[in-house]
């Protein structure tokens, strides 16, 4: 919501050494806002199990949604 498209597209883009812990954290940002707002917890949980037709399914931890 405090972002903008631009600013996103900055992180998206971004340059970072592979494998550090500022590349990691990048990606589960990126994936979190992918997956319209996944939290840190659900995304931690997710197997192959949860993709479905090409898509990631799940419940989430806190409500079971």
């Amino acid at each position: 919501r405090a972002l903008t498209i631009e600013q996103m597209k900055k992180i998206a883009n971004l340059e970072i050494e592979q494998y550090t812990p500022l590349w990691h954290s990048r990606n589960y940002f990126m994936l979190s806002f992918y997956l319209i707002g996944i939290n840190f917890t659900d995304i931690l949980k997710l197997t192959t199990d949860n993709i479905y037709n090409n898509r990631i399914t799940y419940s989430r931890s806190k409500t079971k949604k």
